[in-house]
């Protein structure tokens, strides 16, 4: 009977000291006032300050406008994650998908489904109290790549493709019908206005900081998986007008801007490679001159992701397949420094907080997601 008793007792400490690591990691403070703004002088020194591991394959995430929270797509779904606390709320969308976006205030937070049919845009509305509203429209066709929501996140936009399914007897796909930008007053979840596109694919869509202007690029669907790089190329609609200017020495496909709207960064498949699926040289673009300061250069095929400090002094990239980030100055590309990401099999996905003060990276490791976040100590 004692020894019963004796190894309850043990098992009951166990389990609390298992409990109080539990609880001391949850509640265990990252002391964001604590951190200096991430410029071209300090990021040599930057720490990684923590990570979160995610129960998936994968993961794609935002970080909130105030640098507090992390919108988190793993395959469950989409939810909240506290940086500070680590905490995570339960899945605001238990559906597979993509592309979350926040607007710049925080208030507004979006995602979508993919796929040839029909699909999904989920708007989520922070503003609402302690419970967010979220609103869904349904949408018709292929969804273009991204969701762009103006500054104070009362309109987004984002695009829609009819798909039809063809066959030379070599191969079969799909022909790409119009595509249609849909302007939409989240007021009302209905569209304010639409403009047609011609038969191609619409990559990542931007508004200006001033949101009268919306910027993104298109590519001819060649094939099966194949869009034509050599046919992309950067507009600029006026979405007061309808107009769109072109500029066509921008040929490749808009992934990503920054913050601010002054730089940008261009990428393309090269309709060459066919199936391989080869990228073209990353041009790293002024969207004030809308000229090219730099290049990065797609080495055996490789891809590379792109981030841009809210300064736009600050370009990380990171190479497909790869666990070094490369640190450079944005007005010409000349490295500063190197970031390796520890044990990761891959690092992806680079984004800065608005505030400058956090980079996230994501990474693989062991065959699980990680959200890696780094900062500066204030000296």
């Amino acid at each position: 009977m004692l020894r019963v008793k004796i190894l309850i007792t043990v098992a009951l400490f166990i389990s609390f000291i298992l409990l109080s690591t539990t609880l001391s990691f949850a509640q265990s403070d990252i002391n964001l006032e604590a951190l200096a703004p991430i410029t071209s002088e300090n990021i040599d020194q930057l720490e990684l300050i923590t990570s979160f591991e995610i129960n998936s394959e994968w993961v794609s995430f935002a970080i909130s406008p105030d640098g507090e929270k992390i919108a988190v797509i793993d395959s469950a779904g989409l939810q909240m994650l506290d940086i500070s606390t680590g905490e995570r709320g339960e899945y605001l969308i238990s559906e597979s998908v993509s592309n979350p976006t926040f607007s710049a205030d925080g208030g507004v937070l979006t995602a979508n489904t993919t796929g040839l049919g029909g699909n999904k845009l989920f708007v989520i509305n922070f503003d609402g109290g302690d419970t967010p509203e979220i609103n869904s429209l349904e949408v018709a066709g292929i969804m273009g790549a991204g969701v762009a929501l103006n500054t104070d996140g009362t309109r987004l936009a984002y695009s829609a493709s009819s798909a039809e399914s063809v066959s030379d007897g070599t191969w079969n796909g799909y022909h790409i019908g119009p595509s249609v930008i849909h302007l939409v007053e989240l007021a009302t979840m209905s569209d304010q206005d639409t403009f047609e596109v011609e038969d191609a694919i619409i990559g990542q869509m931007f508004f200006s900081p001033d949101g009268t202007q919306l910027s993104y690029s298109s590519a001819e669907w060649l094939g099966p998986m194949s869009p034509n790089a050599s046919d992309a190329g950067l507009q600029v609609l006026d979405v007061e007008t309808g107009e769109t200017s072109a500029h066509s020495d921008i040929s490749n496909i808009l992934m990503g801007v920054s913050d601010d709207g002054r730089l940008a960064y261009f990428s393309s498949l090269n309709p060459l490679a066919g199936m391989v699926s080869c990228l073209s040289p990353v041009a790293v673009v002024n969207m004030e001159s809308v000229t090219s300061q730099f290049t990065l250069p797609a080495d055996d095929c490789a891809s590379w992701e792109v981030g841009f400090s809210p300064d736009s002094t600050v370009v990380v990239a990171i190479q497909s397949a790869g666990s070094t980030v490369s640190i450079r100055e944005a007005a010409d590309g000349t490295e500063i420094t190197t970031l390796d990401v520890d044990n990761a099999a891959a690092a992806y996905n680079p984004i800065f907080s608005r505030d400058g003060k956090l980079l996230l990276i994501a990474s693989t490791v062991n065959g699980l997601a990680n959200i890696n976040v780094y900062g500066v100590p204030m000296p």
